[in-house]
């Protein structure tokens, strides 16, 4: 007997040919027949939790940051220096065809872009300019847990420390006056994040502008940071 599923529970031929007859194999769905996945229908949801701008730019505009996103059309937090509560949240909206808007700040400021995914975007304008950049979701929260010892140049040349729990949240640290706070998220090979510090102005606040992770026996995170004063660029060694 061949080992067939029809000749392994002995269905006889013609009962066989009467159930296929009933009931014809149906094709598999999605992608046109072909297999494949079935577009996405993006909505508000889709855009939910922490995500990080790389490189947005828009002529002499150049901003990496982070935000959060609650899926029901509000971004509620905004990691960047000079961030007014009062005007949080900004309103969002998703299309279908993964098309969004954001609407940010005071004044407001109109944002663009389309989402390719379920994690990942692309932007198209800035302030009713061309724009490009891109838009990840940060999958892990806790990618840059730990102690990082930092270092300023530039205008500025400080050496502090950070300490970075499972959430991206910055508990304490040292180097500024207290209480030191913040975020920090690393998300595929880049950073992003805002350090806020009991310090006078304009160290009171800065942000990890843009960054590069690099890991090794250390992980290394560089790049641009930026304050109420000339930037520079900072260190970060973990």
């Amino acid at each position: 007997m061949k080992n067939t599923i029809l000749g392994y529970y002995r269905v006889p031929l013609v009962l066989s040919v009467v159930l296929l007859a009933l009931f014809p194999i149906m094709p598999s769905c999605g992608g046109g027949g072909g297999g494949g996945t079935p577009s996405i229908v993006y909505s508000n949801a889709t855009l939910m939790g922490t995500w990080m701008i790389i490189d947005l730019t828009a002529g002499s505009d150049l901003i990496s940051v982070s935000f959060k996103a609650d899926g029901n059309g509000s971004i509620v937090e905004d990691y960047d220096i000079n961030v007014n509560p009062a005007t949080l949240p900004y309103p969002y909206a998703v299309q279908a065809n993964g098309s969004f808007t954001v609407l940010s700040g005071s004044p407001t400021v109109t944002v663009t872009g389309r989402l390719t995914s379920a994690t990942t975007g692309v932007f198209t304008s800035f302030d009713n300019n061309p724009a490009t950049g891109d838009l990840k979701k940060v999958m892990n929260l806790g990618a840059c847990q730990g102690t990082s010892s930092g270092q300023l140049a530039g205008a500025h040349t400080d050496s502090f420390q950070i300490i970075v729990d499972s959430t991206g949240t910055i508990t304490g640290g040292s180097g500024f006056a207290g209480p030191m706070s913040g975020k920090l998220f690393c998300e595929s090979g880049r950073a992003t994040g805002l350090v806020t510090t009991g310090a006078s102005p304009p160290m009171d606040q800065f942000s990890f502008h843009s960054g590069t992770v690099v890991s090794g026996a250390t992980v290394t995170i560089s790049g641009n940071y930026e304050i109420n004063d000339p930037p520079g660029t900072y260190t970060l060694v973990k």
